[in-house]
């Protein structure tokens, strides 16, 4: 069946001029374009100029997410241009118009430590939408698109959004959803920026405010460890591959031969997922034989700076863990690398109020 279906669409456009240039029947442009990701009742394509997100669910349709996307645009937030929803008895259909961007995260992947104007662009994008008068439950890079020409951000994902009433009401209590965007970074930089970058945005104390989104988003991930564990050991994709007998980590694709055989087992390759979902730099092990552990290359040899290695000691702290001075080492930037794992199975009594 082609992307389409053989069913009758109803369309509404954002105005005459994305009619004009949609066409009557933008369904029919579905067949040409390339699938981007895609499962079993949704798929996304593009041709280079639009993008097409194709529901197949009878009753499931766009329109909400089309109307809150030009009722942003409208308000003056940066947002992906909604041009046209679409419902048919199979289904729906929302397009919008491509731009010359990069998914943020896919952008951090690739630049593990982020310009200034990164930063601060990301910092100024919460402290704008906070300030909207929409509120958005879900923000964090996935849902944002960096083009590096302008320097600046764009909301991709509104499903999340609200406005009016509900708004006004959500932000009296998670406010801090939007302000805490910096935090989504903040694994790559030290405290004193983070700050900075919070501030930036308009979050209240930022040192307290730090802290209290630290410790909130830390638990938030060790509720979902038991889950994550069980995921890991399974060899589900979007942590470990099968090699054989080995259980390799996704996120792994070095040089086989740079591994280097060392004590330890699963507690400590598992440790090593755990402490990367906290967001604590550290070393890697990812490849577990049986009854064997690799780690990936030598370990740096540096030592941390006493105001580095007590900031990411208070960070694994505020998730619980502790880890002593000796067991940790620097990267040729200076950032504290936690290379001895074992000491994480210890929590030490800390003052999450500070």
């Amino acid at each position: 069946m082609s992307a389409a279906g053989n069913h009758r669409w109803r369309w509404r456009f954002a105005g005459e001029a994305a009619h004009r240039e949609l066409g009557d029947a933008p369904e029919a442009r579905f067949a040409a374009a390339r699938i981007v990701k895609a499962n079993e009742s949704r798929e996304v394509r593009t041709d280079g100029e639009f993008f097409y997100k194709i529901e197949r669910q009878p009753g499931h349709g766009f329109a909400a997410e089309f109307r809150r996307g030009v009722e942003l645009a409208a308000a003056g937030i940066p947002v992906v241009e909604h041009l046209a929803c679409g419902a048919s008895p199979a289904g729906g259909a929302l397009v919008t118009r491509a731009v010359p961007a990069v998914s943020a995260a896919e952008y951090l992947a690739d630049h593990p430590k982020p310009e200034v104007e990164f930063r601060e662009a990301l910092a100024r994008f919460g402290r704008k939408l906070a300030e909207s008068p929409f509120f958005h439950g879900d923000l964090h890079l996935g849902n944002l698109l960096w083009l590096p020409g302008s320097a600046s951000f764009m909301l991709v994902d509104v499903r999340a959004v609200r406005g009016g009433l509900a708004a006004r009401i959500a932000k009296l209590f998670e406010r801090h959803r939007m302000l805490r965007l910096p935090l989504e970074i903040a694994e790559r930089l030290p405290r004193a920026e983070v700050l900075r970058l919070l501030d930036l945005a308009g979050a209240p104390e930022p040192e307290r405010f730090f802290r209290r989104e630290w410790r909130r988003e830390s638990q938030r991930r060790l509720h979902e460890w038991p889950r994550r564990r069980r995921q890991i050991l399974a060899g589900y994709a979007k942590f470990t591959r099968r090699d054989g007998d080995r259980l390799v980590a996704s996120r792994w694709h070095g040089d086989p031969a740079e591994l280097v055989a060392v004590e330890g087992g699963e507690e400590l390759f598992l440790n090593g997922f755990l402490l990367s979902l906290l967001r604590i730099p550290h070393a890697e092990f990812p490849v577990l034989d049986p009854g064997r552990l690799f780690r990936a290359g030598a370990l740096p040899e540096g030592r941390p700076d006493a105001a580095a290695l007590a900031d990411w000691r208070e960070r694994l702290a505020l998730a619980g863990f502790d880890a002593p001075a000796e067991a940790w080492r620097s990267d040729a930037d200076g950032t504290p690398i936690l290379v001895d794992l074992r000491f994480i199975s210890t929590a030490p009594q800390v003052d999450h109020a500070r």
